[in-house]
């Protein structure tokens, strides 16, 4: 998605884009709509413009326990400075600067939005929060089918380290 800084009088209100997904570049992020929402309004600064909003994209996690695939929703804000010059040194409000050359009068967003959405993912994703995980001597979904596996502490992978305190 390229902005165009000339469209922009003194202020864009709030106004809804769709980019395709696969126009993005490929963070990893894997996407479960093709149209990605989002939300902007882009107002002149001193030395630029500043615009925010944020985005509405559907994408597919794996559960870190028991390895299921889900679709969530992630709503991450949007806040970013588009600067003339790289005079300012210093982030504002924790927004993202870029730096526009003068020479330039359009900017590409695909990049930040893919990281955006990218970062905004769950570091640990789980399925539901009564999530019961893999059996870790069979290895079968427990949140399918009991298993009747017991865990002997002999077998313990541990145990030769346990050895070497005594």
């Amino acid at each position: 998605m390229k902005l165009n800084i000339l469209d922009f009088s003194s202020r864009l209100e709030s106004q809804s884009f769709e980019i395709l997904a696969n126009s993005l570049p490929d963070r990893g992020t894997i996407y479960k709509e093709q149209n990605i929402k989002c939300e902007f309004s882009m107002k002149k600064v001193e030395d630029g413009f500043e615009l925010n909003g944020h985005i509405n994209a559907l994408i597919e996690i794996e559960c870190v326990r028991c390895l299921e695939k889900k679709s969530i929703s992630v709503l991450p804000p949007i806040n970013i400075n588009i600067k003339n010059e790289k005079k300012h040194a210093f982030k504002k409000n924790n927004n993202e600067v870029v730096y526009l050359p003068n020479t330039k009068k359009d900017i590409d967003l695909n990049p930040i939005l893919a990281d955006i959405i990218e970062l905004s993912k769950p570091m640990n994703p789980i399925c539901k929060k009564q999530c019961r995980g893999l059996c870790e001597i069979c290895g079968i979904n427990k949140n399918v089918i009991s298993c009747y596996c017991t865990d002997s502490k002999d077998t313990s992978i541990w145990n030769k380290l346990k050895k070497l305190r005594s």
